[in-house]
């Protein structure tokens, strides 16, 4: 996540730097004094991985990834719920989601869908442009996924079907 400086600027009594316009107006706060604010710029973050049948031999490896971007992605929510939201899917012809930009768990419930999420790995074929279209238009239809200022949109896979590669001619 990204923050933004900004300042904001307070009139006071007394100070160091005196506001021209005050001066000559002669008003009771003359002096200005700058504070800087941090701000936490909103992000969304959707996953969609591949559980095509190729990726059958990966079921191990594909766990762990599940399991630690699901649950990073959880601890980032839980410390920033208002500036990071993140959708977690997975796709074989169409996409699936798992956990809903827009949806909230506890950390229990997380984990058992991270669990059920795991266990379907390598059932079915794969569509990747179809399924990364439609995850697209989900995320953007999401209000939280429209409005954020950083969006990513990361797919897991381990090859290209023949539509995902668009040939002009």
């Amino acid at each position: 996540m990204q923050s933004k400086k900004r300042y904001q600027i307070v009139h006071k009594r007394q100070g160091l730097q005196i506001d021209p316009i005050a001066f000559f107006l002669k008003k009771v706060k003359q002096f200005v004094k700058r504070i800087k604010i941090s701000k936490t710029q909103t992000t969304a973050a959707a996953t969609l991985i591949d559980f095509s049948g190729s990726m059958s031999g990966l079921k191990e490896q594909l766990a762990y990834a599940i399991a630690a971007v699901g649950d990073s992605f959880w601890k980032l929510k839980q410390a920033a719920p208002e500036s990071f939201f993140y959708d977690l899917s997975s796709f074989t012809d169409t996409p699936v989601t798992v956990i809903g930009m827009d949806e909230n768990f506890d950390e229990a419930a997380n984990a058992h869908r991270l669990v059920a999420m795991a266990n379907q790995i390598g059932n079915g074929g794969t569509d990747i442009y179809g399924s990364m279209k439609k995850k697209y238009e989900d995320f953007i239809d999401s209000r939280n996924g429209r409005s954020a200022k950083v969006k990513y949109m990361v797919v897991f896979t381990d090859g290209a079907d023949s539509n995902t590669v668009v040939r002009e001619g």
